[in-house]
């Protein structure tokens, strides 16, 4: 994870992604810069969807802040499956 992923992830509210254990993985991507994934109301809706659904993780990842999962800096590869929000 590079060191703008980290602080992005320190300033943020609401749920917190990393704290939630399940039994199955999923990447949710977004092409595009951190700020304006966060921004985007499907992505977010799409995010809380699969938090909010039992034995399911989400981790995120930006065109901007590396090959690696915000939340646990891991590889795509480590992921059942892996979305695209545009």
């Amino acid at each position: 994870m590079n060191a703008g992923g980290s602080g992005r992830r320190r300033d943020e509210s609401g749920i917190r992604l990393s704290a939630k254990a399940g039994r199955y993985a999923f990447a949710i991507c977004f092409p595009g810069p951190y700020t304006l994934g966060m921004a985007n109301l499907g992505y977010q809706s799409v995010m809380n969807s699969v938090y909010c659904t039992p034995d399911w993780r989400v981790e995120r990842f930006f065109a901007d802040t590396g090959l690696s999962s915000l939340e646990h800096a891991l590889s795509l590869s480590s992921f059942h499956w892996v979305g695209f929000s545009l």
